[in-house]
Protein backbone atom coordinates (compact mmCIF):
# COMPACT_ATOMS: atom_id res chain seq x y z
CA UNK A 1 0.00 0.00 0.00
CA UNK A 2 1.21 3.52 -0.76
CA UNK A 3 1.80 5.62 2.40
CA UNK A 4 -1.22 7.85 3.16
CA UNK A 5 -1.57 10.37 5.97
CA UNK A 6 -4.35 9.87 8.51
CA UNK A 7 -5.72 13.28 7.54
CA UNK A 8 -6.03 12.15 3.92
CA UNK A 9 -7.63 8.86 4.91
CA UNK A 10 -10.23 10.68 6.97
CA UNK A 11 -11.03 12.80 3.89
CA UNK A 12 -11.25 9.73 1.62
CA UNK A 13 -13.75 7.95 3.89
CA UNK A 14 -15.57 11.13 4.91
CA UNK A 15 -14.84 10.33 8.54
CA UNK A 16 -13.74 12.14 11.70
CA UNK A 17 -10.22 11.63 13.05
CA UNK A 18 -10.17 11.30 16.82
CA UNK A 19 -6.86 11.72 18.63
CA UNK A 20 -4.09 14.25 19.05
CA UNK A 21 -3.69 16.83 16.27
CA UNK A 22 -0.08 15.88 15.69
CA UNK A 23 -1.37 12.58 14.32
CA UNK A 24 -2.83 14.22 11.23
CA UNK A 25 0.38 13.75 9.26
CA UNK A 26 1.19 10.26 10.50
CA UNK A 27 1.31 7.83 7.58
CA UNK A 28 -0.43 4.48 7.32
CA UNK A 29 1.35 1.86 5.23
CA UNK A 30 -1.15 -1.02 5.23
CA UNK A 31 -4.82 -1.92 5.51
CA UNK A 32 -6.06 -4.93 7.49
CA UNK A 33 -9.49 -6.23 8.47
CA UNK A 34 -8.36 -9.05 10.80
CA UNK A 35 -6.82 -8.03 14.13
CA UNK A 36 -4.76 -11.24 14.18
CA UNK A 37 -2.90 -10.14 11.04
CA UNK A 38 -2.28 -6.48 11.87
CA UNK A 39 1.27 -5.22 11.30
CA UNK A 40 3.15 -2.09 12.30
CA UNK A 41 1.69 0.92 10.48
CA UNK A 42 -1.58 -0.73 9.43
CA UNK A 43 -5.04 0.77 9.51
CA UNK A 44 -7.38 -1.72 11.18
CA UNK A 45 -10.88 -2.07 9.71
CA UNK A 46 -12.66 -4.64 11.93
CA UNK A 47 -15.04 -6.56 9.66
CA UNK A 48 -13.85 -10.20 9.66
CA UNK A 49 -15.83 -11.90 12.40
CA UNK A 50 -15.27 -8.93 14.71
CA UNK A 51 -17.66 -6.30 16.05
CA UNK A 52 -16.99 -2.92 14.44
CA UNK A 53 -17.32 -1.27 17.83
CA UNK A 54 -15.47 -3.96 19.77
CA UNK A 55 -12.99 -2.30 22.11
CA UNK A 56 -11.05 -5.52 22.69
CA UNK A 57 -10.38 -6.11 19.01
CA UNK A 58 -9.34 -2.52 18.42
CA UNK A 59 -6.98 -2.49 21.41
CA UNK A 60 -5.56 -5.80 20.23
CA UNK A 61 -4.89 -4.21 16.85
CA UNK A 62 -3.18 -1.22 18.50
CA UNK A 63 -0.99 -3.58 20.53
CA UNK A 64 0.04 -5.29 17.27
CA UNK A 65 1.17 -1.95 15.83
CA UNK A 66 -1.91 -0.50 14.11
CA UNK A 67 -1.49 3.23 13.55
CA UNK A 68 -5.23 3.86 13.38
CA UNK A 69 -8.57 2.02 13.48
CA UNK A 70 -11.93 2.60 11.84
CA UNK A 71 -14.93 2.52 14.19
CA UNK A 72 -18.65 3.19 13.90
CA UNK A 73 -19.04 4.20 17.56
CA UNK A 74 -17.01 6.03 20.19
CA UNK A 75 -14.03 4.04 21.42
CA UNK A 76 -11.80 4.74 24.41
CA UNK A 77 -8.24 5.26 23.19
CA UNK A 78 -4.91 5.92 24.82
CA UNK A 79 -2.40 8.66 24.08
CA UNK A 80 -1.01 8.49 20.53
CA UNK A 81 -3.79 6.15 19.42
CA UNK A 82 -6.12 7.29 16.63
CA UNK A 83 -9.63 6.38 15.58
CA UNK A 84 -11.45 7.45 12.42
CA UNK A 85 -15.19 7.51 13.08
CA UNK A 86 -17.17 6.39 10.04
CA UNK A 87 -20.76 5.51 9.24
CA UNK A 88 -19.75 2.17 7.77
CA UNK A 89 -16.43 0.37 8.27
CA UNK A 90 -17.06 -1.75 5.16
CA UNK A 91 -17.68 1.34 3.03
CA UNK A 92 -14.57 3.00 4.45
CA UNK A 93 -12.47 -0.05 3.61
CA UNK A 94 -13.76 -0.05 0.03
CA UNK A 95 -13.18 3.70 -0.34
CA UNK A 96 -9.54 3.42 0.73
CA UNK A 97 -8.97 0.40 -1.54
CA UNK A 98 -10.49 2.28 -4.49
CA UNK A 99 -8.28 5.29 -3.79
CA UNK A 100 -5.14 3.13 -3.67
CA UNK A 101 -5.96 1.44 -6.99
CA UNK A 102 -6.55 4.80 -8.62
CA UNK A 103 -3.31 6.25 -7.27
CA UNK A 104 -1.27 3.26 -8.41
CA UNK A 105 -2.70 3.21 -11.94
CA UNK A 106 -1.17 5.26 -14.75
CA UNK A 107 -3.58 7.74 -16.36
CA UNK A 108 -3.76 7.09 -20.12
CA UNK A 109 -5.07 10.03 -22.15
CA UNK A 110 -6.00 9.48 -25.80
CA UNK A 111 -6.33 12.75 -27.72
CA UNK A 112 -8.23 13.06 -31.00
CA UNK A 113 -9.46 15.93 -33.19
CA UNK A 114 -8.77 17.31 -36.66
CA UNK A 115 -7.16 20.73 -36.00
CA UNK A 116 -4.34 21.60 -33.59
CA UNK A 117 -4.34 18.16 -31.96
CA UNK A 118 -0.61 17.38 -31.93
CA UNK A 119 0.36 20.90 -30.89
CA UNK A 120 -2.10 20.72 -28.00
CA UNK A 121 -0.69 17.35 -26.93
CA UNK A 122 2.77 18.93 -26.77
CA UNK A 123 1.43 21.69 -24.55
CA UNK A 124 -0.48 19.22 -22.39
CA UNK A 125 2.62 17.07 -21.90
CA UNK A 126 4.69 20.16 -21.02
CA UNK A 127 1.99 21.25 -18.56
CA UNK A 128 2.18 17.95 -16.68
CA UNK A 129 5.96 17.79 -16.74
CA UNK A 130 6.11 21.25 -15.17
CA UNK A 131 4.04 19.78 -12.32
CA UNK A 132 6.82 17.26 -11.74
CA UNK A 133 5.09 14.37 -13.52
CA UNK A 134 6.90 11.72 -15.53
CA UNK A 135 5.23 11.82 -18.96
CA UNK A 136 5.46 9.56 -22.02
CA UNK A 137 4.00 10.24 -25.47
CA UNK A 138 2.62 7.70 -27.95
CA UNK A 139 2.59 8.61 -31.68
CA UNK A 140 -0.51 6.64 -32.72
CA UNK A 141 -1.68 9.01 -35.50
CA UNK A 142 0.30 7.07 -38.10
CA UNK A 143 -1.77 7.98 -41.17
CA UNK A 144 -1.45 11.78 -41.24
CA UNK A 145 1.68 12.95 -43.03
CA UNK A 146 4.36 14.28 -40.68
CA UNK A 147 2.21 13.68 -37.57
CA UNK A 148 4.91 11.50 -35.98
CA UNK A 149 7.67 14.01 -36.74
CA UNK A 150 5.56 16.86 -35.37
CA UNK A 151 4.99 15.00 -32.10
CA UNK A 152 8.71 14.26 -31.87
CA UNK A 153 9.47 17.97 -32.18
CA UNK A 154 7.15 18.73 -29.27
CA UNK A 155 8.68 15.86 -27.32
CA UNK A 156 12.15 17.30 -27.86
CA UNK A 157 11.02 20.76 -26.75
CA UNK A 158 9.64 19.38 -23.49
CA UNK A 159 12.35 16.70 -23.12
CA UNK A 160 9.76 13.91 -23.21
CA UNK A 161 10.26 10.54 -24.91
CA UNK A 162 7.98 9.54 -27.80
CA UNK A 163 7.06 5.92 -28.51
CA UNK A 164 6.65 5.59 -32.30
CA UNK A 165 6.54 3.23 -35.29
CA UNK A 166 6.88 4.01 -38.97
CA UNK A 167 4.24 6.00 -40.84
CA UNK A 168 1.17 3.96 -41.91
CA UNK A 169 1.90 1.29 -39.29
CA UNK A 170 -0.87 -0.08 -37.06
CA UNK A 171 -1.83 2.62 -34.49
CA UNK A 172 -2.97 -0.06 -32.03
CA UNK A 173 0.52 -1.60 -32.13
CA UNK A 174 1.99 1.80 -31.22
CA UNK A 175 -0.40 2.09 -28.28
CA UNK A 176 0.52 -1.45 -27.22
CA UNK A 177 4.20 -0.51 -27.06
CA UNK A 178 3.46 2.85 -25.43
CA UNK A 179 1.31 1.34 -22.65
CA UNK A 180 3.92 -1.29 -21.84
CA UNK A 181 6.72 1.29 -21.94
CA UNK A 182 4.77 3.49 -19.51
CA UNK A 183 4.29 0.53 -17.15
CA UNK A 184 7.92 -0.57 -17.34
CA UNK A 185 9.24 2.95 -16.81
CA UNK A 186 6.67 3.65 -14.07
CA UNK A 187 5.54 6.82 -15.86
CA UNK A 188 2.97 9.03 -14.15
CA UNK A 189 1.09 9.71 -17.38
CA UNK A 190 0.82 8.41 -20.95
CA UNK A 191 -0.62 10.67 -23.66
CA UNK A 192 -1.43 9.08 -27.01
CA UNK A 193 -1.84 11.07 -30.22
CA UNK A 194 -4.64 9.18 -31.99
CA UNK A 195 -6.36 9.35 -35.36
CA UNK A 196 -8.30 12.51 -36.16
CA UNK A 197 -8.67 12.53 -39.95
CA UNK A 198 -9.72 9.16 -41.34
CA UNK A 199 -11.81 8.81 -44.47
CA UNK A 200 -15.14 8.48 -42.72
CA UNK A 201 -16.77 8.27 -39.32
CA UNK A 202 -16.93 4.46 -39.42
CA UNK A 203 -13.18 4.14 -39.97
CA UNK A 204 -12.48 6.64 -37.20
CA UNK A 205 -14.82 4.81 -34.84
CA UNK A 206 -13.22 1.44 -35.54
CA UNK A 207 -9.70 2.78 -35.12
CA UNK A 208 -10.45 4.42 -31.77
CA UNK A 209 -12.29 1.32 -30.54
CA UNK A 210 -9.30 -0.84 -31.47
CA UNK A 211 -6.98 1.42 -29.51
CA UNK A 212 -9.33 1.37 -26.50
CA UNK A 213 -9.35 -2.46 -26.55
CA UNK A 214 -5.55 -2.56 -26.50
CA UNK A 215 -5.43 -0.26 -23.46
CA UNK A 216 -8.13 -2.29 -21.67
CA UNK A 217 -6.33 -5.55 -22.38
CA UNK A 218 -2.80 -4.43 -21.55
CA UNK A 219 -3.61 -2.20 -18.60
CA UNK A 220 -7.21 -2.72 -17.37
CA UNK A 221 -6.61 -0.78 -14.14
CA UNK A 222 -5.47 2.36 -15.98
CA UNK A 223 -7.46 5.54 -15.53
CA UNK A 224 -8.52 6.31 -19.11
CA UNK A 225 -9.49 9.66 -20.62
CA UNK A 226 -10.36 10.56 -24.23
CA UNK A 227 -10.05 14.26 -25.11
CA UNK A 228 -11.12 15.94 -28.33
CA UNK A 229 -9.31 19.09 -29.50
CA UNK A 230 -11.54 21.71 -31.14
CA UNK A 231 -10.74 25.08 -32.73
CA UNK A 232 -13.00 27.68 -31.08
CA UNK A 233 -12.74 30.04 -34.10
CA UNK A 234 -14.46 27.61 -36.48
CA UNK A 235 -17.93 28.11 -35.01
CA UNK A 236 -20.49 25.70 -36.46
CA UNK A 237 -17.73 23.49 -37.85
CA UNK A 238 -16.42 22.91 -34.32
CA UNK A 239 -19.87 21.85 -33.18
CA UNK A 240 -20.21 19.48 -36.15
CA UNK A 241 -16.83 17.93 -35.34
CA UNK A 242 -17.89 17.57 -31.73
CA UNK A 243 -20.99 15.64 -32.83
CA UNK A 244 -18.99 13.32 -35.11
CA UNK A 245 -16.30 12.55 -32.54
CA UNK A 246 -18.86 12.12 -29.79
CA UNK A 247 -20.54 9.43 -31.91
CA UNK A 248 -17.22 7.84 -32.91
CA UNK A 249 -15.54 7.68 -29.50
CA UNK A 250 -16.33 7.70 -25.82
CA UNK A 251 -15.21 11.31 -25.32
CA UNK A 252 -14.63 12.26 -21.68
CA UNK A 253 -13.44 15.86 -22.09
CA UNK A 254 -12.85 18.75 -24.50
CA UNK A 255 -9.82 20.93 -25.16
CA UNK A 256 -10.87 24.19 -26.81
CA UNK A 257 -8.08 26.08 -28.60
CA UNK A 258 -7.59 29.62 -29.95
CA UNK A 259 -9.67 31.31 -27.29
CA UNK A 260 -7.12 34.12 -27.35
CA UNK A 261 -8.41 35.23 -30.79
CA UNK A 262 -11.85 36.35 -31.87
CA UNK A 263 -13.64 33.38 -30.39
CA UNK A 264 -16.19 34.17 -27.74
CA UNK A 265 -17.49 32.30 -24.77
CA UNK A 266 -20.46 31.18 -26.85
CA UNK A 267 -18.25 28.64 -28.63
CA UNK A 268 -17.46 26.94 -25.36
CA UNK A 269 -21.11 26.88 -24.31
CA UNK A 270 -22.22 25.51 -27.69
CA UNK A 271 -19.68 22.69 -27.72
CA UNK A 272 -20.47 21.90 -24.10
CA UNK A 273 -24.19 21.65 -24.88
CA UNK A 274 -23.64 19.44 -27.96
CA UNK A 275 -21.40 16.90 -26.22
CA UNK A 276 -22.54 17.23 -22.61
CA UNK A 277 -18.86 16.76 -21.70
CA UNK A 278 -16.68 19.08 -19.60
CA UNK A 279 -14.16 21.48 -21.14
CA UNK A 280 -10.92 20.36 -19.49
CA UNK A 281 -8.43 22.85 -20.99
CA UNK A 282 -8.42 26.00 -23.11
CA UNK A 283 -5.67 27.17 -25.45
CA UNK A 284 -4.79 30.84 -25.01
CA UNK A 285 -1.78 31.30 -27.32
CA UNK A 286 1.10 29.72 -29.21
CA UNK A 287 3.60 29.23 -26.37
CA UNK A 288 4.08 25.89 -24.64
CA UNK A 289 2.64 27.23 -21.41
CA UNK A 290 -0.44 28.71 -23.12
CA UNK A 291 -2.80 25.93 -22.07
CA UNK A 292 -4.99 26.56 -19.05
CA UNK A 293 -6.83 23.94 -17.04
CA UNK A 294 -10.43 24.71 -16.19
CA UNK A 295 -11.60 23.83 -12.69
Amino acid sequence: MIPITLQKIAEIVNGTLIGEKKGLQKQATGLQSDSRKVKEGDIFAPIVGERVDGHDFIQKAFEAGAICCFAEKDVDIKQEQYIIRVNSVVRALLDVAEYIIKELSIPVVAVTGSVGKTTTIGKLAYNFKEQGKSVLLGAADTFRAAAIEQLEVWGQRADIDVIKHQQNSDPAAVVFDAVNAAKNRKADLLICDTAGRLHNKKNLMEELKKIAKVIDREYPEAHKEVYIVLDATTGQNAMQQAKVFQEAADITGIILTKLDGDARGGAALSVRSVTNKPIKYIGMGEKMEDLEKLK
